[in-house]
């Protein structure tokens, strides 16, 4: 991968900074105008969100081939498997 040169990397960076400030600066305007989540309010729905069952991980997709050697199978031969997975519903 080349290297990134360095003044885009700060400009990013002095990005970054700038974006990070505005959103501490929105938060503290919320919290000043009393947009704010009581504690008690949070508690719960953490609690709730623990209480759930937990999901099953989610394979997006994977698809491999996979050639297995004939020294682990009964046949004296390559034998290609092929696995694919999808996307699960939710």
């Amino acid at each position: 991968m080349p290297e990134r040169n360095s003044d885009a990397r700060a400009a990013e960076l002095a990005e970054h900074d700038a974006w990070f400030r505005r959103q501490v600066q929105e938060g503290l305007a919320d919290a000043d105008s009393g947009r704010l989540i009581a504690h008690e309010d949070v508690e719960a729905e953490f609690a709730r969100r623990r209480a759930r069952p937990a999901r099953q991980p989610t394979l997006i997709a994977c698809v491999a081939r996979v050639t297995v050697p004939s020294s682990s199978v009964q046949a004296k031969s390559s034998v290609p498997l092929s696995v694919a997975f999808r996307k699960k519903a939710m």
